[in-house]
């Protein structure tokens, strides 16, 4: 899944029948890598400083942006731990964050980076998100070993994904009480998608003003639960 869905109007959507030579900067940038999951042409164009973190596109996002709706948590933190992105940056258009973009597309391991241990209130939920990494890797490593059994494959996995998630998050500054230009806050997103797990995540954490962002109402008027599908 690309993450790109109804109402995104992000570069990532422009079509390729009619590139502009802002569209191929855009594929040859920090943006595009950002939102293909290529993590190490993310950190190489990091490093060399063509690729800022908070660099913004002729859309007005930041190639954080991209991969927290995509779901590329890999690229994710090598934005937020060397490339100094901003995990409060606004999109022009909407106001949207990455942590709301992560929200609304469910991406669970992107939302506990954003926010970080500082700001995740329970760790029965960080305790559910690494079980669940454990399996997969159980699963890899058993499916490699009955095929291949030399296989270094569930190696790989272990310290590309399950480690990275034990070790201890850094508080990055996601502030989940910001509101986009409808004022909806990542809560409101989760909910109105029906991402309930993801919703968890972010009315367990809290907000830099103290303010419960379960109470946070948007230009409607309506609170994040009044988004809930009807039961």
């Amino acid at each position: 899944m690309s993450g790109h869905g109804e109402g995104c109007n992000c570069a990532a959507t422009a079509s390729s029948a009619a590139q502009s030579l802002t569209e191929m900067d855009w594929e040859r940038g920090v943006w595009g890598a950002a939102s293909d999951g290529d993590a190490q042409r993310v950190a190489r164009l990091v490093e060399k400083g063509s690729g800022s973190g908070d660099a913004r596109d002729s859309s007005g996002y930041s190639a954080l942006h991209y991969a927290a709706r995509a779901g590329h948590a890999d690229v994710v933190r090598v934005l937020l731990e060397s490339g100094g992105a901003d995990p409060n940056a606004l999109t022009c258009g909407g106001r949207a964050t990455p942590l709301q973009r992560a929200a609304y597309m469910g991406r669970q391991e992107c939302v506990i980076m954003l926010l970080g241990e500082a700001r995740i209130g329970s760790s029965v939920l960080i305790s559910e998100h690494i079980s669940i990494m454990l399996i997969v890797f159980a699963r890899t490593l058993l499916t490699d070993q009955l095929s291949r059994p030399h296989s270094f494959r569930g190696l790989a996995i272990l310290q590309e994904h399950v480690i990275p998630i034990l070790l201890p998050l850094p508080d990055h500054g996601a502030d989940p009480a910001l509101q986009d230009a409808d004022g909806k806050t990542a809560l409101h997103k989760a909910i109105e998608r029906g991402q309930s797990a993801t919703a968890d995540l972010i009315a367990a954490a809290d907000a830099k003003s103290g303010v419960d962002v379960s109470e946070i109402a948007d230009k409607k008027g309506k609170k994040p639960r009044d988004y809930a599908p009807a039961k």
